[in-house]
């Protein structure tokens, strides 16, 4: 090979940055092209997830930042239901510009989300980088990663994504904070918390945090006292700093804290989160141990689903593959050295195992009943996001000293260890019929080894590319099997046709809502809602957490009784009662909620409001109408003036005094004004809202505003936009700072 030629070749694959991305990144899009495209969707969860993420973009295109959704459960808060993707990541802010150019909502979101997978994928490779200090072993670490099973599970679960992606970047950020005390780094560690506090579920990441600084302290117990003397000299000359990103990250972890405790104090219940064994669903975020060792990594992912099946694939419920380059290394790790920050690695990864085999080791239900957060995971099997990339950076780790001593043995001794390290692989995989692919796979990576120990690696650019296609060549060949797999699903098509095919709207207000099927349940956590849809351009969801009132509403009572009731969503009374159990209403369950002029109102509420003693009445008197009357659409006396999902205002004009129920479910953290005066707000007819209302012409706003309302909510998300501008000023700029 010519110089100048090995010259291009070194120039493009190791001089690069942007290539060596790219190119990846590009055959990665190749072998998912249908996905990529929009021949085959997205399935699963992940479809429930650009459900959600529709709901809020959309809504935050015309202005609003969405607590509450009136469509479903008869309205619910999505305070939780959000924290499962995060949204104060500035990140979704994309799929509006993407929007605004003219790009469809779907592949708007389709992109960001891949994109935001890609930026995971490259914060593995700074963080390799950082640990390793080697950019080969690190690139090659990368690869292995991207071409993994995190990249089949994507369109389908995307859980691996926010846990892995923010979590990535934090460990970067923190292992170069600790290696030279930067500014940027720490702005870095900062900007990435906020994002993981503010996302699903962050107890796997304060898990594997927990476990790093366990391992730390034990291993590295010299380098603390000197640790601590750097931080308290970098706490000393950029205290302003640490101040504002504290107060961020306060405000930040304040959010999402109201989230999870709006299920703790048990105003909306999990459904998912059942405990076993009874049918009484938890008020608070703490999940049943049985439930979560039942999801957790089994024995079905067996040794003949990472090795054999290979061509026959789901993008759904693939096996936990990894190129079977990883093994070849990790075998041959078994005659090198083993380092302090290898073993970590080691120790990290088997610990997490052993946590995520649920009931078959002791280890998760230690950590169940010794660590109070761990009570909040949903599944220990997601666990297996974190395993597979730790046990990538500790092949990495043994990669790097395997090149670094070349076995430390005589010449025929370390290609004796190559050749039957890699035929026992062979022959132990031989057993049932391989991808051809494995094969191939097999004798590159023997090739490669065999220069190493040879010391025939001269041309640098050669084997590079050789050991480039032993890490890439097997997976290449699973993806494109994965073909026939994805033109072949058939998980709730038509719901995800549906979902796709929704325009971008602003919601819009309907006095009635469809009848019920008897048959559906609308509170079956895992079913698309098209019930109780009652928008137009609402996408279906599979997720939510509904009001504990509204409930009991539907667990209680008969369907077609709540249906007819819940048909109309304003009902007007002219006398009230009020109840000081709710036990009441389920001893009535055959008629109530009932259509009489009576409305009951939970004694819990403040009932000192003047006005309901005039429509007070006692027990033994009778109505003086057998009816209410239930709003069915605009008119003189009642008009909508304006609808958001957070905020109803209302034009009315009665004759006469009236009891207001409006059925949305009641929560806390509503307010309720007339002509712009603050009234009190009762939770009525077991689950709604309800204000009194005088007579005369009247403006009434429903107002949801838990924490300061909306204002405050976009707020925290400038705040994040603001420290992302300020983390890229700094990295782009990479300011020389010395450690103090």
């Amino acid at each position: 090979m010519s110089s100048f030629l090995r010259h291009i070749i070194h120039f493009f694959f190791l001089r690069v940055s942007f290539l060596k991305f790219i190119l990846p990144f590009g055959l990665w899009l190749i072998l998912f092209y249908p996905i990529v495209l929009g021949r085959i969707t997205i399935v699963g969860d992940t479809c429930s997830f650009y459900a959600t993420v529709k709901f809020f973009t959309d809504n935050l295109a015309q202005g609003v930042f969405a607590l509450w959704t009136p469509f479903l459960f008869w309205g619910f808060p999505t305070l939780a239901e959000f924290q499962y993707f995060g949204p104060f990541n500035p990140m979704w802010l994309l799929i509006l510009i993407f929007q605004k150019i003219g790009i469809s909502f779907y592949f708007a979101f389709l992109w960001t989300y891949l994109g935001y997978f890609f930026i995971g994928q490259i914060g593995f490779y700074y963080l390799a980088k950082a640990i390793l200090k080697d950019n080969l072993v690190a690139y090659i670490a990368f690869l292995v990663s991207l071409f993994s099973f995190t990249s089949m599970i994507i369109f389908n679960s995307p859980n691996s994504v926010f846990i892995g992606v923010p979590m990535a970047w934090f460990f970067y950020f923190l292992v170069r904070f600790w290696q030279s005390f930067e500014k940027r780094f720490f702005v870095g560690l900062v900007f990435t918390m906020m994002i993981i506090v503010g996302c699903y579920l962050p107890f796997y990441w304060w898990t594997v945090f927990f476990l790093v600084c366990f391992l730390y302290c034990v291993f590295y117990r010299e380098k603390l006292a000197s640790n601590a003397r750097a931080i308290r000299l970098f706490l000393k000359h950029r205290w302003r700093l640490v101040i504002v990103c504290c107060l961020a990250l306060g405000l930040a972890a304040a959010v999402s804290l109201k989230g999870y405790s709006i299920m703790r104090a048990g105003d909306v219940l999990a459904l998912d989160r059942k405990i076993a064994g009874d049918d009484v669903y938890q008020g608070g975020i703490n999940v049943a141990y049985e439930k979560i060792a039942a999801l957790c990594v089994t024995a079905q992912t067996t040794f003949r689903q990472m090795f054999f099946r290979l061509d026959d694939l789901s993008v759904c419920f693939g096996p936990r593959y990894l190129s079977i380059f990883v093994f070849c290394v990790l075998a041959l790790g078994s005659w090198v050295c083993i380092t302090r920050k290898s073993f970590i690695l080691f120790l990290l990864t088997t610990v997490l195992f052993f946590v995520a085999l649920g009931d078959q080791t002791p280890l998760c239900k230690s950590f169940f009943y010794y660590f109070p957060f761990f009570k909040m995971i949903h599944g220990v099997g997601s666990f297996y996001g974190i395993i597979g990339p730790l046990l990538i950076l500790f092949m990495a780790m043994q990669l790097k000293f395997i090149l670094k001593q070349k076995m430390d043995m005589p010449r025929y001794r370390g290609l004796a260890v190559v050749f039957f390290v890699h035929l026992g692989i062979w022959l132990l995989l031989r057993r049932q019929p391989m991808i051809a692919t494995t094969h191939v796979a097999i004798l590159l990576s023997a090739l490669f080894f065999s220069l190493v120990v040879l010391g025939k690696l001269s041309y640098k650019p050669i084997w590079f590319l050789l050991l480039i296609a032993g890490v890439v060549v097997q997976p290449v060949e699973v993806f494109w099997k994965l073909h026939e797999a994805l033109e072949h699903m058939d998980v709730n098509k038509d719901r995800i046709i549906q979902n796709c095919s929704y325009p971008s709207t602003s919601p819009m207000f309907s006095f009635t809502r469809p009848e019920l099927v008897e048959d559906f349940d609308v509170y079956d956590a895992h079913r698309a809602y098209i019930q109780m849809k009652d928008a137009s351009g609402f996408p279906l969801t599979a997720a939510g957490y509904p009001p504990k009132w509204s409930y009991d509403l539907k667990k209680h009572f008969p369907l077609h009784t709540v249906s007819q009731y819940t048909k109309y969503k304003f009902h007007l009374y002219d006398h009230i009662r009020f109840v000081s159990d709710d036990s009441f209403y389920f001893q009535q369950a055959s008629k109530f909620p009932s259509l009489t002029n009576l409305a009951f109102i939970s004694a819990e509420s403040n009932n000192s409001e003047e006005g309901l003693r005039k429509l007070s009445l006692s027990s033994d008197t009778s109505l003086k109408r057998d009816l209410t009357a239930a709003i069915t659409g605009p008119s003189e006396q009642f008009d909508i003036l304006s609808f958001s999902v957070n905020t109803i205002k209302i034009r009315t004009h009665f004759l006469q005094h009236k009891f207001l129920v409006y059925t949305d479910s009641f929560q806390p953290g509503w307010r309720a004004s007339v002509n712009g005066k603050a009234v009190a707000l009762y939770r009525a007819n077991l689950a709604f809202k309800g204000i009194f209302l005088p007579a005369g012409e009247n403006v009434v706003i429903f107002d949801y505003k838990p924490f300061g309302g909306q204002a405050f909510y976009f707020f925290i998300l400038s705040m994040h936009v603001g420290f992302l501008c300020y983390l890229i000023f700094l990295l782009v700029h990479r300011n020389k700072e010395t450690a103090p």
